[in-house]
Parts: structure tokens; C-alpha cells; sequence
């Protein structure tokens, strides 16, 4: 029988066998077959970074200002429900009287549907307010914690 075979059940080198364990037997490798392993093995090493690279740049942090909350009351002009973060594009009236657009986002899909959120929860034309932290560098964007609809009822995006 050749070393690795499923009949080879009897003891090896004079260890115990456990049955139907196969035994292992290195071979002797060809020069050439060591010289084809080279570039394989820096290939698959090469497509396992990148593939943990990949999630890790995809996952960040908003780059905003935590230390004062924002409120922007606007009409919806869009609700774009898609990955990574949904966002409302609100149309709101600053103190003096112009137009501003402001982009108000949220966490991904499944986290704000595990807190009610659907992609017909905010159609164009709502009036909202919304409340969260603005970005760092004065971009009147704004990671949303939670929004208030003209009728009074709240939702939130983290579930506080």
C-alpha cells in the first residue's frame, strides 16, 4: 500500500494508528515543482492582504465634531437608501433668508432598519428636522442621531 492510503490503517513508524486515520507522508518535490511553488505561494499571499485590506479601508469613522450636537429643519428634496450610509439631502433656510443644502446621513441599511427605518420612511417634500454632529471641517454635512417629522414623531439612527 502507498503511505497516505485510506488502507493504510496499521500502525506507522511504530505509533499507534487510530482507524481511519490517513497517514502523512511528505514526497520529494521535483526542482521544478519547487521553483512553480514560489510564484504561487506570493500570489495567494499577495490576494490575502488585499482581501483584509479591503473591509479595513471600507470601514472609517465620520469626521466630525462631537462636542456640540447640530439641529437643521429643511424639506426633503432626497433619500438616497444606499449603501454605505442613506442619505437625506434637506433643502434648509438659514438665519438670513438664503437656501442652504445640507446632507444628513445615517449608519449602514441594517442598522437603521433594526431601529424601524425602511427606504419609505422619508419621501421628498417631508419636512424634517434633524439632529446630529456636524463635520469637522464646517461641510454642512451632518451624521445623524435622530429626526423629527412635522408631526412630532421621532426616530432615532442608533437606538438611544
Amino acid at each position: 500500500m502507498a503511505c497516505g492510503s485510506v488502507e493504510n490503517l496499521g500502525p506507522v513508524s511504530g505509533e499507534a494508528r487510530l482507524p481511519g486515520v490517513i497517514a502523512f507522508c511528505p514526497r520529494m518535490h521535483t526542482q521544478e515543482e519547487r521553483h512553480m511553488r514560489g510564484p504561487f505561494v506570493s500570489v495567494l499571499v499577495g490576494l490575502a492582504l488585499v482581501s483584509g485590506w479591503v473591509p479595513l479601508s471600507a470601514h472609517h469613522s465620520w469626521p466630525v465634531n462631537r462636542d456640540k450636537l447640530v439641529t437643521v429643519k429643511g424639506t426633503v428634496m432626497e433619500f438616497a437608501w444606499e449603501n454605505p450610509h442613506p442619505t437625506i439631502t434637506l433643502e434648509v433656510r438659514s438665519d438670513d433668508g438664503r437656501t442652504e443644502k445640507w446632507l444628513i446621513g445615517g449608519p449602514a441599511i441594517n442598522r437603521m432598519e433594526a431601529n424601524g427605518w425602511t427606504k419609505t420612511t422619508v419621501k421628498a417634500g417631508d419636512v424634517i428636522t434633524g439632529t446630529g454632529y456636524q463635520f469637522s471641517d464646517g461641510q454642512k454635512i451632518i451624521r445623524l442621531e435622530r429626526i423629527v417629522f412635522a408631526d412630532g414623531k421621532e426616530m432615532r439612527l442608533y437606538g438611544r
